[in-house]
């Protein structure tokens, strides 16, 4: 199966660094396990959730870590890598939207299952790990400013969750907001 073959590429490339095995465990793994959760749930295919999922943020392992181009660099990784399999046009196409706009919930929920289920198992990942992504983060910011930032950007994404996302990881969104209240204090 495909997905098993891009999932053991991309774990493979992801553990010739830190950085990279760090991501594929605190990450990459979580979003695609999610994403195949919430496509079974609402009808996407899952086949296209799982392969964005592990493709969507793989630019910062074999690239660099440019956030404002990583979506469009990923898109290009997937084009790609999916093509020497000769994964049919329309499918490619359907990853490659889903990478494109995994990093903004509003867009991407209102747009196809696929899109909906990885910006949502993106968000969901944050909510689960949320020391990796502040200590990732922190490589470009004061720690103060990114820690505020990183809860008002979860706190903004939560209501734009689909419904059966938020019930799977409200505890650890509960659990969020005490830390958050905690360190305000």
């Amino acid at each position: 199966m495909l997905a098993d073959y891009i999932r053991e590429y991309v774990k493979g490339e992801c553990g010739n660094s830190a950085m990279g095995r760090e991501l594929y465990e605190n990450h990459l793994i979580l979003v695609a396990h999610y994403g195949i959760k919430l496509a079974m749930e609402t009808g996407a295919d899952p086949e296209i959730v799982e392969l964005a999922a592990y493709l969507h943020d793989f630019s910062f392992v074999i690239d660099d870590m440019d956030v404002k181009q990583h979506e469009a660099k990923g898109v290009a990784i997937a084009d790609k890598l999916l093509r020497q399999f000769n994964y049919p046009h329309d499918k490619l196409e359907r990853v490659k939207s889903c990478i494109l706009n995994h990093s903004s919930l509003s867009r991407a929920c209102g747009a196809s299952r696929e899109e909906g289920c990885l910006a949502n198992a993106d968000v969901m990942s944050r909510i689960a790990k949320p020391d990796y992504w502040i200590n990732v983060f922190s490589m470009t910011s004061n720690e103060e400013e990114l820690i505020k930032r990183f809860y008002e950007q979860i706190e903004r994404s939560w209501p734009l969750m689909m419904p059966f996302a938020r019930a799977i990881v409200e505890d650890m969104y509960n659990e969020l907001l005490k830390k958050k209240a905690f360190i305000e204090v």
